[in-house]
């Protein structure tokens, strides 16, 4: 999917996704004003995302051929209730331990195996919290602002075990309120976690924020170019 922003003189008015394109600059004294259009030149061979910033020339042929992340991708194009995105994360015993040195959590149920043991587990387990975070990544691409979320640790996620988080739009109000359920599984089909969130969606005026931001190549957004 290529997009580009359409301006009404030096504000985006709106997102417009097409197949190829290539923006020019107006030449010589040329000068934007509020009556002309950017009218895009369709050019064979581009592939890589393009959003024209005001004034100013991005040719495909100069342009980093990276996609952005496919979940801020479709926060741009706009999403809606359905949509879903799975995506996994396998948890380390030290980034256990990093995490309960963060939140203060030093249950023995994740550090002493007698204590792990003593509850039923074979093993030392993950903090649920941080098996529950990956909604985060999901809310993180998005934009979403969080306003509720409800969990239910169904059961024990052990080191080096690989999760698979599925987070699914369930609703989407005009205003943007929105709610997602996502469901977590190990790599043996079990459900170990679910959660319900409430939260907002950005509107309109946010996702050309969004767009901006990935012509700047998204510097805050360590997983820009992560594959879903």
């Amino acid at each position: 999917m290529i997009w580009v922003l359409a301006f009404d003189k030096y504000r985006v008015t709106e997102i417009i996704s097409i197949q190829t394109l290539c923006l020019h600059r107006p030449r010589g004294d040329e000068s934007l004003n509020a009556s002309q259009e950017v009218v895009p030149e369709q050019k064979s061979g581009c592939s890589s995302p393009l959003l024209a910033m005001s004034g100013w020339q991005h040719c495909c042929n100069n342009w980093n051929s990276d996609m952005p992340n496919p979940i801020r991708q479709k926060a741009i194009e706009g999403l809606k209730a359905g949509d879903s995105f799975t995506y996994s994360r396998t948890f380390q015993k030290e980034e256990t331990e990093q995490f309960g040195d963060m939140i203060r959590d030093y249950n023995p149920v994740h550090y002493d195996l007698r204590w792990a043991k003593s509850k039923g587990f074979d093993r030392l387990i993950c903090h649920g919290l941080l098996v529950g975070s990956m909604i985060c990544e999901f809310g993180g691409q998005v934009g979403w602002l969080a306003t509720g979320m409800s969990y239910k640790f169904i059961k024990p996620v052990y080191f080096d075990e690989k999760i698979i988080c599925t987070v699914t739009i369930t609703k989407i109000e005009k205003s943007g309120k929105a709610e997602a359920e996502a469901l977590f599984f190990n790599d043996s089909g079990e459900k170990v976690c679910r959660c319900l969130l409430t939260g907002r969606l950005p509107q309109s005026h946010e996702r050309i924020l969004l767009a901006q931001m990935i012509t700047e190549g998204d510097p805050t957004n360590k997983l820009h170019q992560k594959k879903m």
